[in-house]
């Protein structure tokens, strides 16, 4: 091991400089190479080391795109510490973005219904949809930051407004830094919807 600035010095508990060792078992040992560890030994210290709405986000990006199946993921929980097993139930390979999944881990933990990647026709997929009634879209810069994205995402909320749902729209800043405005927003266009939540 060498320190991250020098691949001639030792890595000491002196010059770590923030680098942090991970030392857990090994999940598949198929997967490691000389650099690598592979999707699932990555996972397994990815849901010991981070916060669950941010394991879960990382495990629903490997679901959505197929990095690891069903399967691979049963096997992953099997080899981790009982505590994390809740996590599993709680992953949903329908989530498009990391994003995505802490508005719905936030909606679920509020007690709210949350479907995600419910299809309109005519208009297609949204992020999803709260109690039936509100639309959330979460805009990271991929497809939303030009002027050809943000165009669709208009069309897209007066269609869906047209059929009589309210649709809001958080970016990453709000997500990620301001949760109490997002669960605000979400109760207010609720309590206008007639849910009165």
């Amino acid at each position: 091991m060498r320190t991250p600035r020098d691949r001639f010095t030792r890595l000491t508990s002196d010059n770590r400089e923030g680098c942090i060792l991970h030392w857990f078992p090994l999940v598949d040992e198929s997967e490691v190479t000389m650099d690598n560890v592979g999707p699932l030994n990555a996972l397994a210290h990815i849901i010991r080391c981070q916060p669950e709405h941010l394991a879960i986000a990382a495990l629903d990006s490997a679901a959505y795109q197929r990095i690891v199946s069903e399967a691979a993921l049963d096997k992953l929980f099997t080899a981790l510490p009982v505590k994390y097993r809740r996590y599993r139930r709680r992953v949903d390979a329908r989530s498009m973005s990391g994003l995505e999944t802490i508005v719905r881990l936030m909606m679920l933990d509020a007690g709210l219904g949350c479907e995600p990647q419910v299809h309109f026709p005519g208009i297609g997929y949204v992020d999803l949809l709260v109690e039936g009634c509100v639309v959330v879209e979460t805009d990271g810069r991929l497809g939303h930051g030009d002027a050809p994205g943000s165009a669709r995402d208009y069309d897209r909320d007066v269609a869906l407004a047209a059929i009589g749902y309210i649709v809001l729209r958080f970016n990453y800043r709000q997500v990620m830094y301001s949760p109490e405005v997002i669960m605000s927003a979400v109760r207010g266009a609720l309590n206008t919807a007639g849910g009165g939540l």
